[in-house]
């Protein structure tokens, strides 16, 4: 009778302790367009705002960026070293030809939305300008995607997608940017992120990426009713074990 008693708890907390580690095993990514919830599922926020001061951070870049200033370069390079971050990251523009312009005005005057901002950059007024970040060790990432003279037909669809090591894809995230508007998107991913892929659709959108944000996925706390089965069997097995040694003693 003691030994199948203990055979039983001994099966429970098997039980209870396997679905606790599949549970955290699972690789999931969840993607965010809301800033408050994004924040609210990471830890060790780390940001870079995409002021003219940061910009000027990078390697590539000598001077200070003034407004709609053409940096002709497609590669920005920012080492912790410059930044205060503590990695280093690049962000670069992946169509040929094409280089990032920082505070565009599209070449109509000042558009208060692409301030502060980078833009891909349009070549022959067209666009399909997608982007590229790289970084490592990190679990969470964010930033804002800005839209400005989006096409007549409601604008188009922009992909979205994140990497893990040995470029697995970890999932992606269709959306239409927001005319003259900023918007936040953000992801979070059990596995680690070392590239992110912003795939402009070739429609005519006119984009530019803001604030830079990135960080860890925060540990999940166990669900109570799974923690209570696993720690009832543990307090039963050393019930049981400790009414045995007793035992024994008489004995």
């Amino acid at each position: 009778m003691f030994n199948t008693s203990v055979r039983k708890l001994s099966v429970i907390a098997f039980i209870a302790c396997s679905s606790l580690l599949s549970s955290q095993a699972r690789a999931t990514t969840i993607f965010y367009t809301d800033e408050t919830s994004w924040l609210a599922a990471i830890t060790n926020l780390e940001t870079f705002d995409t002021t003219a001061a940061n910009v000027q951070k990078a390697n590539e870049v000598s001077g200070l960026p003034g407004p709609n200033e053409r940096l002709d370069v497609d590669l920005l390079t920012f080492e912790a070293v410059n930044t205060g971050l503590s990695f280093d990251f690049t962000v670069e523009t992946e169509r040929p030809g094409s280089r990032w312009t920082f505070d565009d005005h599209e070449g109509s005057g000042n558009i208060p939305i692409f301030d502060n901002a980078l833009s891909p950059g349009d070549i022959g007024n067209e666009d399909n300008d997608n982007v590229e970040w790289l970084f490592s060790g990190l679990s969470a990432f964010g930033f804002d995607l800005r839209g400005n003279d989006n096409n007549s037909d409601g604008g188009e669809f922009e992909t979205f997608e994140v990497f893990g090591v040995g470029g697995l894809s970890l999932g992606a995230l269709s959306l239409i940017p927001e005319n003259a508007n900023s918007q936040f998107i953000g992801v979070v991913s059990s596995d680690e992120i070392n590239r992110i892929f912003f795939n402009e659709d070739d429609g005519g959108d006119d984009v530019a990426i803001a604030n830079f944000q990135f960080g860890q996925k925060a540990v999940a706390v166990p669900e109570p009713s799974t923690f209570a089965i696993f720690m009832s069997g543990l307090i039963g097995l050393g019930f049981i074990n400790n009414r045995r040694k007793k035992a024994g003693k008489v004995a």
